[in-house]
Formats: C-alpha cells, structure tokens, sequence
C-alpha cells in the first residue's frame, strides 16, 4: 500500500514537470516565433489555455517544493488543494493579460479581478485547511 503511494506521488509530480515544462516551453516559442495574426483567434485562445497551464504548473511545482522543504508529507489530497491554490492567481494573470490584448482592460475590471481573485484565495485556503486539520 505504501509502495502504491510512492508511485502515485511520483506520477502526480512528474506529470505535473511534464506539464510544466511542455506549456512553458510551447507559450515561449509562440510568443517569440509567431504573431496573433499568424496563428489566429483559435491559435490565440490555445495560447492563453497554455499560459494558463503553464502558470498553474509552476506554482504549483514552487508551493510544492516549498512544503516538501519545510518536511510536510504531500499526499494526494495536499496536492489537490495546492492545485487551488495555484490556479487563482494564475487565472487573474491570464485573464488580465487576456483583457489587456484585448485592449478592454480597465480601472473597474482591475479591481474586479483583484476583488474575486481575494475573495476565492481566501475560501480556498481556509476550506483547505479545515479539511487537512
């Protein structure tokens, strides 16, 4: 059962390196090798879905190892709730650069994203905790 753990563990963080390496490095290549209009409106939406992975992936794999260093056990609910935890900003990011492309970024939509981006951090973090307590 143990050993089933391990492996389990040791799936879920390579898939979640893979992740992260191959959305990172395919958002990169696009922005420097292609343009909007050369990979067009699906080819943009694809793009911000990558940025969106690629940003997840990698704070999830810096909350991680942050709670792997303090010598916390990461289990598959730990990791599931980090996962939340890590979307919530990634999301803001993307939305407001995707806003921002758009060119319909403003003050109001700003304050909006920060407002829910609170509002959802916060009830993630505590449900998280009152159900890992």
């Amino acid at each position: 059962m143990q050993l089933m753990n391990k492996i389990k563990k040791g799936m879920l963080g390579a898939g979640l390196l893979v992740v992260s390496a191959v959305s990172t490095t395919i958002v990169l290549s696009l922005l420097f090798l292609a343009s909007p209009n050369s990979i067009g409106p699906a080819g943009v939406t694809i793009w911000f879905v990558l940025l969106l992975a690629a940003l997840t992936s990698s704070l999830m794999l810096l909350l991680l190892a942050n709670k792997k260093r303090r010598g916390k056990l990461i289990t598959p609910a730990e990791f599931k709730a980090t996962f939340k935890l890590a979307l919530v900003p990634a999301a803001a990011v993307t939305l407001v650069l995707a806003l921002s492309s758009l060119g319909s970024l403003g003050a109001v939509d700003l304050l909006l994203i920060a407002g829910v981006t609170l509002v959802v951090g916060v009830y993630f973090f505590t449900t998280d905790r009152r159900q890992t307590l």
